[in-house]
């Protein structure tokens, strides 16, 4: 931990457990897979075969990115969100569906591929439109929210990560007694 009592700004940094990216995409797919209207799961034979198989090197989603938005100022999720969002339109070129998952200052947006109904976008250069989840007035009050893509098709344990995050705070409130250091 490294505090910044004069920019009132405590930075914290976590190691990360190893983990392989493909399997948290399979895990972000079960997730939204479990959530689809039992009528739309024909839809999805293809990408449900791929999250089951044990598997990882099936290139069923090659390329496949993962959206992250870092949402500044306070949290704006006391808990967890989920978010299901459906096209209406097979002619409409964006994925069938999205899954959204949104937690403290971090929501992720997930595409649930349908090999039979993202056909329109096959051969497309495809922008993934964000959904938004914060307000002008969080954006005026505390800045524009950080985007990143992420790619989460490697196959391989990724080790030694760690993750930096940073919290400002107005005031110090001491609680209990002073700690005291050691030395000059």
């Amino acid at each position: 931990m490294e505090a910044d009592h004069e920019a009132r700004r405590i930075t914290f940094r976590l190691p990360r457990d190893p983990y392989r990216p493909v399997a948290v995409l399979k895990a972000f797919m079960k997730m939204g897979l479990c959530l689809i209207p039992e009528d739309d799961l024909p839809y999805f034979k293809d990408t449900l075969e791929w999250v089951v198989s044990p598997d990882h090197g099936n290139p069923l989603l090659s390329g496949h990115t993962v959206m992250m938005e870092l949402l500044p100022g306070p949290a704006q999720n006391s808990g967890a969100g989920v978010l299901l969002l459906r096209r209406r339109d097979d002619y409409c070129k964006v994925p069938f569906y999205f899954l959204n998952i949104a937690y403290g200052a971090q929501v992720f947006q997930v595409q649930l591929p349908s090999s039979t109904k993202d056909w329109v976008m096959k051969g497309h250069e495809v922008e993934l439109p964000l959904y938004p989840h914060y307000s002008d007035r969080t954006i005026a009050e505390f800045g524009s929210p950080q985007t990143f893509a992420l790619d989460l098709t490697g196959q391989e344990v990724v080790k030694g990560e760690i993750e930096t995050v940073t919290f400002r705070y107005d005031d110090v409130t001491p609680i209990g007694t002073p700690v005291q250091t050691l030395g000059p």
